[in-house]
């Protein structure tokens, strides 16, 4: 299980702050409760948010709110669809999300007993231009700790084109400013009915306007917006049932 942990996030802890590629993420911050540390390395930044949080209520709606990706969508953008149906009604609302499509079928197994769900999310996004991507989903269970009934892992990292293609037919073309994206839920059901979630995000770029430091806050702002709707809306799901 190490082996699965460090592919998916390959951050370690030196002192008081994370290194990733060999880079001390010393620029810090919290927003809205979201921890966001950031370094550069070469003509790239890396940022790596971070966030813990529980609900009361059912650990298999919560669960169910995170796979759920196509259900997160902006209905502004119905016209726009290409993969879904244009009447689809979005159930959660994501400003920039045109669409998401899963595709379960593919062509390379991971014989990891410990998985137990793996498919491909292609995405369709309007951020100040059409941008899409493909992200490899994996759900695998975990040993739960003291306390706790059961534990799982949620990963979703960035695909580039030749390994979108090794995994699924007609993939989206990847058309993305940040060339390094791996989102991480714990997720974990307690003996006394609660679930607890612990969130990170750690992306990279390249791109010259988004490297500025004239951005940095926008961005750091962002990052945490986009951590807080990845965990908020699962009590959303858990009141509303949808």
């Amino acid at each position: 299980m190490r082996a699965v942990a460090l592919m998916f996030l390959p951050f370690m802890v030196m002192a008081a702050n994370p290194v990733i590629d060999g880079v001390e993420l010393s620029k810090e911050e919290k927003i809205k409760d979201v921890l966001i540390r950031s370094g550069e390395k070469s003509d790239s930044i890396i940022y790596l948010a971070s966030y813990k949080t529980q609900f009361d209520g059912s650990f298999d709606k919560a669960l169910e709110y995170v796979l759920d990706f196509p259900k997160r969508c902006n209905n502004s953008y119905k016209k726009e669809r290409k993969l879904t149906a244009k009447d689809f009604e979005c159930v959660y609302h994501n400003d920039n999300l045109i669409e998401s499509q899963i595709v379960k079928q593919l062509k390379v197994e991971d014989k990891n007993p410990a998985i137990v769900d793996r498919f491909v999310v292609k995405r369709r996004i309007w951020n100040k231009g059409l941008h899409s991507y493909n992200d490899l989903v994996t759900v695998t269970k975990q040993e739960p700790k003291e306390n706790e009934v059961r534990r799982l892992t949620v990963s979703y990292r960035l695909l580039k084109d030749e390994e979108s293609k090794s995994l699924i037919e007609d993939p989206v073309p990847f058309d993305n400013a940040f060339y390094y994206t791996v989102g991480t839920y714990r997720m974990a059901e307690t003996k006394d009915g609660k679930v607890t979630v612990d969130y990170t995000y750690e992306t990279k770029t390249d791109h010259w306007f988004l490297t500025s430091s004239m951005v940095q806050g926008s961005i750091f702002e962002s990052i945490a917006k986009g951590s807080r709707y990845a965990v908020d809306g699962i009590q959303g799901a858990l009141t509303n049932g949808k």
